[in-house]
């Protein structure tokens, strides 16, 4: 996946979709075909990696220091983090986060940056139009 690298490595947060997901990097929220999904910390900080380099194949060892930044931690449990975050996105067959065996992993889809994400500091305020979806109707017990 070929992204221009000012897209790809900006060092703002963005709302990124690919496939049925939509990720607000900045929030850490994940919604997979329209509804928000559970994500844990350093599934969110591989994902943004994923998604910020689509097309890619993304060594094993970069991805450990995503996810456990100077922590020691074994291989397997990469493995079990990309497992939950395959989960987490619907993609059980491993057809959006691929393995590439013996190096890493690639997210194998196209990847779109909608918008930055509202930055954290309310004194540096971004005006940005995206679109208004209604939730769903709740359901009374």
């Amino acid at each position: 996946m070929d992204q221009p690298a000012d897209e790809a490595r900006s060092a703002l947060p963005g709302i990124w979709r690919f496939a049925h997901v939509r990720y607000d990097e900045a929030q850490a929220q994940l919604w997979v075909h329209g509804r928000e999904t559970y994500l844990e910390r350093n599934g969110a900080a591989l994902l943004s990696h994923f998604v910020r380099h689509a097309g890619q194949v993304v060594l094993k060892d970069v991805l450990l220091e995503v996810g456990w930044a100077g922590r020691i931690v074994a291989e397997n449990t990469l493995a079990k983090a990309v497992g939950r975050l395959r989960h987490a996105i619907g993609d059980q067959d491993g057809q959006l986060l691929r393995v590439a065996h013996g190096y890493g992993y690639l997210l194998a889809a196209h990847v779109q940056r909608d918008a930055p994400a509202m930055p954290a500091d309310p004194n540096h305020a971004v005006a940005v139009a995206l679109p208004v979806t209604a939730a769903p109707p709740r359901q009374q017990p």
